[in-house]
């Protein structure tokens, strides 16, 4: 039995498993196989370290049993992805509140079924990113992060060497500032754009490591 392979893309990879033509129409399989016929999903890696884990560990997708899952939709913490239309909203999508600014911020390309839309409207206050279809050869990178802004409690500590190891409860922020054009197949930003968008604050558990005040001055990382 096949569990992993190297290949450039889904589409040649599809074409050596079915002897078939084949191109990629969705970045999603989650709906593959729910009308009881025989299907394929493909998982391509990119260069990211979650990433490489499960190409060198196929058994923790392909080996684990399928989980059951609940479904609120009133939801606080989803954000609907619609596109207007002349009967009504059509929900393309939904993101996490907290990835909703990275995501689908203002103008951002939003990609869905191999189609490109554009961002008009991020209205988090109900929850709903309104979008619209467009043409485009280029793609957004969001420019932001997520930072601790303090420490609540901590909850754990181990000794690490002459450091200290902990978990506990945080307050954390995140907040999109900006984004960039990219155009599709290239790595170079082409423009630059301001996002004026509020920062959101929420409460997290975190793990960090406290160094010796010592080894902290001799890396020259605190004042004497």
């Amino acid at each position: 039995m096949l569990t992993s392979a190297t290949l450039p893309n889904a589409a040649e990879l599809a074409e050596r498993l079915t002897g078939r033509p084949a191109r990629v129409i969705d970045r999603d399989g989650a709906p593959a196989g729910r009308r009881g016929e025989d299907a394929l999903a493909i998982l391509v890696g990119l260069d990211t370290a979650i990433n490489q884990y499960l190409m060198r560990r196929p058994g923790y997708l392909f080996d684990r049993p399928i989980e059951a899952a609940s479904v609120e939709p009133d939801n606080p913490y989803v954000v609907l992805i619609v596109e207007p239309g002349p009967r009504g909203e059509r929900t393309i999508g939904e993101v996490d509140r907290y990835d909703a600014q990275p995501i689908v911020h203002p103008h951002a390309i939003y990609l869905h079924r191999g189609e490109t839309y554009e961002v008009e409207r991020l209205d988090l206050d109900r929850n709903k990113a309104i979008v619209r279809k467009v043409d485009v050869d280029y793609y957004t990178e969001p420019i932001g992060g997520t930072d601790v802004d303090h420490i609540d409690a901590p909850l754990r500590e181990r000794p690490l060497g002459p450091a200290c190891a902990f978990f506990g409860e945080v307050t954390a922020y995140s907040r999109t500032y900006a984004y960039e054009t990219v155009r599709f197949y290239e790595l170079d930003a082409r423009s630059r754009h301001h996002l004026d968008l509020p920062v959101e604050w929420f409460d997290t558990h975190a793990l960090w490591i406290e160094a010796p005040v010592a080894l902290m001055r001799s890396e020259g990382q605190v004042s004497r």
